[in-house]
């Protein structure tokens, strides 16, 4: 194979960013099952019973947003599409944490109703990230390598969603951040992500051959 053909060894990084990403989406995903008692609480909810409206708001969202943001991948690319929907979550996984705060010192709060319009947007944002990754795969990667790359994705993002309770505890009772300081470093790890993606992911795709990069990423 000439080195004119031969496939280039970045789309290795591109696959460790994607593993990056999914990660965190595991991660946001997975919080708010240790977080869902304060969180409540903080609305002036007795228990988590109806948290599960929360869940509803973010999963319908999620669902209904999957095939549109698919589409913003095919028409502008999968990087920019991707950098969209980690900056648009983190920005709303920052605010879920003010749930329960007067805002900017005046006597209005983030309620019960307020959350659940957070977490519908929320479910607007992190759409799509699942297939604009499977698109950024497909650019990069050859058809004999597209599924160990597909499957080294949902490793880290299963493995991502198994360590996160485990991870809560370290965060809030070892290290001893409170809940809503917890939220917020989940952001900041968030916007960490998108900026390693954003700087590090090189501006051009491979052909379906893994080969020589031929067009904006």
């Amino acid at each position: 194979m000439s080195r004119a053909t031969s496939p280039s060894r970045v789309r290795y990084l591109i696959l460790g960013l994607l593993c990056l990403l999914a990660m965190i989406t595991y991660l946001d995903r997975a919080v708010y099952g240790s977080v869902k008692v304060p969180l409540m609480l903080s609305v002036g909810e007795q228990n988590a019973d109806r948290f599960y409206i929360l869940l509803v708001a973010f999963q319908l969202a999620y669902a209904l947003f999957e095939v549109p943001t698919g589409w913003m991948g095919d028409r502008f690319g999968p990087r920019s599409t991707l950098l969209r929907i980690v900056i648009w979550w983190s920005v709303f996984v920052s605010i879920t944490a003010f749930a329960g705060m007067p805002l900017f010192g005046s006597g209005v709060m983030i309620g019960f109703g307020a959350l659940v319009t957070l977490q519908f947007f929320f479910g607007m944002g992190e759409a799509g990230a699942f297939p604009n990754m499977t698109r950024a795969l497909y650019n990069w990667f050859p058809p004999t390598a597209r599924g160990f790359g597909q499957g080294t994705i949902w490793l880290s993002a299963r493995f991502m969603g198994g360590m996160t309770p485990l991870i809560w505890v370290v965060v809030t009772e070892v290290i001893g951040l409170e809940w809503r300081q917890a939220l917020w470093a989940c952001a900041g790890l968030q916007y960490s992500g998108a900026f390693s993606f954003g700087c590090s992911s090189p501006t051009t795709q491979q052909n379906t051959r893994g080969s020589m990069p031929k067009s904006a990423l």
